[in-house]
């Protein structure tokens, strides 16, 4: 099989605005997928931030 170069998108946390750093472990970060099909990260600790603010 071949190896693709697939670009690396980095994301940012929804509740603090910071990027969310990736050593593999992403035991720490959420996920949501909106109806309209917009996808959001954010760190645990910042899940009561997410939606009070606009999406970063």
């Amino acid at each position: 099989m071949e190896k693709r170069n697939v670009p690396v998108r980095k994301a940012r946390c929804q509740g603090c605005g910071k990027d969310i750093e990736s050593d593999g472990n992403l035991s720490g970060v959420e996920y949501v997928k909106t109806k309209r099909g917009t996808e959001m990260f954010f760190h645990r600790g910042c899940m009561d931030e997410v939606w009070k603010k606009g999406i970063v």
